[in-house]
């Protein structure tokens, strides 16, 4: 097959980056330290953060004492869609289970 059919999600794939875009989506200037405590913190999360600001869905402005995180228009709405797919999963899983 030619091309790559994921190439606009594929920076999806990577652990915690969905966890992160939700979760800057729902504290628009959110510090880098609370995005750690709140998803993980691992040696990898500045290189995240550096691969979806690439990517054009996340802003790190640098303040005094710390750097606060910013969804752009194109990454409040990837966060929304994602949320939107995130319910729509858990509202199937609750029909299954009533069914059964």
């Amino acid at each position: 097959m030619k091309g790559d059919i994921h190439e606009g999600t594929k920076i999806l794939e990577g652990k915690h980056m969905i966890s992160i875009l939700l979760y800057v989506g729902g504290h628009d200037g959110c510090t880098k330290s609370d995005l750690y405590q709140a998803v993980a913190f691992s040696n990898n999360m500045p290189n995240k953060l550096d691969a979806l600001e690439s990517a054009g869905l996340l802003t790190q402005s640098p303040h005094t004492h710390s750097v606060t995180l910013s969804l752009t228009e194109t990454g409040t709405e990837v966060a929304r869609r994602l949320e939107g797919l995130n319910q729509y999963m858990i509202e199937s899983r609750r029909e299954t289970a009533r069914d059964s």
